[in-house]
C-alpha cells in the first residue's frame, strides 16, 4: 500500500487519505485530508465574504436548491443578510416556530422571504403547481385540505413572484372561492 507523509502534521497515511490534485508530481495534495478541512474551515471562519461570494458563483453557475440555501447560510455568517425575528407569511414569531428561507428564483439567491413550515410548503406547493402547468382539477383533489393557507400562498406569490401564469392562479383563486361558496351552503 502507498503512503505519503502530511507536510502540515507530519503523519504518514495511506494514499487514500490525501485529495488528488493534478498538478503534484504524484497526482496527490501534500497535506492530508484531516489537515485540508481544518484549513478550509479556518479560512471559511475567517473571511466570511469569501465563502458568500464562492457560494453566489456557485448559483450562477447552478442554480439548485441546495446550492441557494448555502448562499443565504454564507450571508447569515457574513452578517450581509438577517434572519427576520417572525414569519412574514403569518406573523409567528421566530421563538415559536424555525423560519426558512424561500427562493422565488435559485438565480437570485439572497432574495428571500422567510416563511415557518406551516406557510413554506404551500408557498412551495403553489410554485411546483405554476411551473408544472398542472391543471387545476387534479391538483386542487391533493390540497383542498390546506385551502386557506394555499389561497394566502397563491395571492402571495402571485403578488411577489414574477409568474408568467398568472390566469392559473386566477383560476385556483375563483375555483377556492366557489369551493367557499359551496361549502357554505
Amino acid at each position: 500500500m502507498k503512503t505519503k507523509t502530511c507536510f502540515k502534521c507530519g503523519r504518514t497515511l495511506p494514499i487514500s487519505e490525501f485529495y488528488t490534485h493534478s498538478q503534484m508530481s504524484d497526482g496527490h495534495l501534500n497535506k492530508c485530508k484531516d489537515c485540508t478541512r481544518r484549513d478550509v474551515k479556518q479560512y471559511r471562519s475567517a473571511n466570511p465574504r469569501a465563502e458568500l461570494a464562492s457560494r453566489l458563483k456557485a448559483c450562477r453557475k447552478n442554480p439548485t436548491h441546495k446550492n441557494a440555501n448555502m448562499a443565504v447560510d454564507a450571508a447569515l455568517r457574513a452578517g450581509v443578510m438577517v434572519r427576520p425575528s417572525v414569519c412574514q407569511g403569518c406573523g409567528r414569531s421566530a421563538s415559536e416556530t424555525r423560519l426558512s428561507a424561500h427562493h422565488h428564483d435559485y438565480l437570485k439567491p439572497l432574495d428571500v422571504i422567510w416563511l415557518c413550515a406551516a406557510c413554506h410548503r404551500p408557498v412551495d406547493k403553489v410554485r411546483s403547481f405554476v411551473e408544472s402547468g398542472a391543471t387545476w382539477d387534479a391538483w386542487s383533489k391533493q390540497n383542498l385540505k390546506r385551502k386557506n393557507r394555499i389561497k394566502h400562498a397563491l395571492e402571495y406569490y402571485k403578488q411577489h413572484a414574477r409568474v408568467q401564469n398568472v390566469e392559473a392562479i386566477d383560476e385556483v383563486l375563483r375555483d377556492l372561492d366557489s369551493f367557499d361558496s359551496e361549502e357554505a351552503t
